[in-house]
């Protein structure tokens, strides 16, 4: 009978073992990886070195990963019978292919870390955005069951290379996911895609990379503000009165307008 396909680590080794305890020869275990070889995957060659894998009956070969999400397919198809893989594809095939997802049994990142790349962290607007994300991971973590840690990554100034190396550093580093301003859309859809096909999932906010895997853009639509520009160098600064006690120009009041119109 063929070994049950289990996606995890240590655990899952060690539940495959128990198969080759009582086999005359080496039980053969094809393992993969999420990605290339990286120290986060120390643990495994570890073992391998040690020879604990060899003294439990066990015959480990451990091959590189294109994509967290990959593995999942890897191990779905046989090609693979154990691995280091992402939870979320594992739901996601159940849900299109119940029965042929495989079973997780041990978990790596108990608290999944959330990278937000800014522009630079002395922008007053993206310090805003780091208080109001970590203020919703606390809100949001204890009502689904999770500790939500939000990673700063932003480099001191803008600089598009330098975002591109922070997402390639929230990847290694393990990052579940990673929200990012573009400083320039050209130098980091690059590490995006890298990212996305490793199995993160990347937003975009106020500035857009387009043409990257990225999954969701949130900020102002550009096209539909350009149709209001010609209404707008029309308004002069005369008051229109007073709202609580506070002078009201046109020009202000017609930006409060604009916003509503714009914002989804």
């Amino acid at each position: 009978m063929p070994l049950l396909r289990i996606l995890g680590t240590l655990s899952v080794i060690c539940v495959l073992s128990l198969s080759g305890a009582v086999a005359q020869e080496p039980t053969k275990i094809r393992f993969t990886l999420d990605w290339k070889y990286q120290g986060i995957h120390s643990y495994v060659f570890w073992a391998q070195e040690k020879g604990y894998f060899k003294a439990e009956g066990l015959d480990v070969d451990i091959d590189q990963g294109t994509g967290s999400a990959a593995t999942v397919t890897r191990i779905a198809s046989g090609t693979y019978d154990a691995g280091f893989g992402d939870m979320n594809a594992i739901i996601q095939l159940a849900g299109t292919k119940p029965g042929e997802q495989p079973v997780m049994v041990y978990m790596i990142y108990n608290k999944p870390p959330f990278a937000l790349i800014a522009k630079s962290s002395t922008n007053p607007v993206f310090l805003a955005a780091r208080s109001g994300a970590e203020a919703a991971a606390k809100e949001l973590g204890p009502k689904n069951g999770v500790e939500i840690e939000v990673a700063w990554l932003t480099p001191p100034q803008e600089d598009g290379q330098v975002q591109a190396q922070r997402i390639a550093q929230a990847v290694n580093e393990g990052a579940d996911a990673v929200v990012i301003s573009c400083s320039d859309a050209g130098k980091v859809t690059g590490a995006i895609n890298d990212a996305v096909g490793r199995g993160l999932s990347v937003m975009t906010f106020d500035s857009d990379a387009p043409q990257s895997k990225r999954f969701a853009f949130y900020g102002v639509d550009d096209v539909k503000t350009g149709k209001y520009l010609p209404w707008l160098a029309q308004t002069v600064e005369e008051p229109v009165g007073d709202v609580d006690g506070t002078p009201r120009h046109t020009s202000r009041v017609i930006e409060h307008e604009l916003l509503e119109l714009v914002e989804p």
